[in-house]
C-alpha cells in the first residue's frame, strides 16, 4: 500500500515537473510536435561546438582520420580466423574468468567445471 502511494506521488511530481517547463525549450517553433533545443543564438559556444556548429550556426562536418592505421589491429586481422578466435577465447578466460564455450563466468581463475579451452572439449 505504501509502495503504491509512493508511486502515485512520484508520478505526480514527474507530471508537475514536465508541465511547469517553458515550452519554448521543449518544442521547436517550426514544428511544435518535435522536441528541439533552444535557438542557436541562446546556446553557448561550447554547446554549439558539441552540436557540431560554428559560432555563426553553420553545421561543421568532421572527417574521420582514416589515414591513420592501427598497426596492432592490422596485425590481428592478418591472423587466421581460428587464431583470432583462440586469442579472443584466451583473453576472455584470462581477463574475466569467462568461458566462451560454456557461456559462463567463473568465480576463480581455476574455472572448475570447465572441460577445456576448445569447442571440441565441450562436446
Amino acid at each position: 500500500r505504501e509502495a503504491a502511494l509512493r508511486e502515485k506521488q512520484a508520478a505526480r511530481r514527474r507530471y508537475e515537473s514536465l508541465s511547469a517547463r517553458d515550452s519554448s525549450q521543449i518544442y521547436s517553433e517550426k514544428d511544435p510536435k518535435l522536441p528541439s533545443l533552444a535557438d542557436d543564438d541562446e546556446l553557448e559556444a561550447d554547446d554549439r561546438l558539441a552540436l557540431g556548429r560554428t559560432a555563426e550556426g553553420e553545421v561543421v562536418e568532421v572527417e574521420a582520420d582514416e589515414d591513420e592505421e592501427d598497426e596492432e589491429l592490422a596485425a590481428f586481422e592478418a591472423l587466421s580466423v581460428q587464431e583470432r578466435l583462440n586469442r579472443a577465447v584466451a583473453y576472455l578466460r584470462g581477463e574475466y574468468n569467462y568461458c566462451f564455450w560454456c557461456k559462463f563466468r567463473y568465480e576463480s581463475a581455476a574455472m572448475e567445471g570447465c572441460p577445456g579451452l576448445t569447442e571440441e572439449d565441450h562436446d
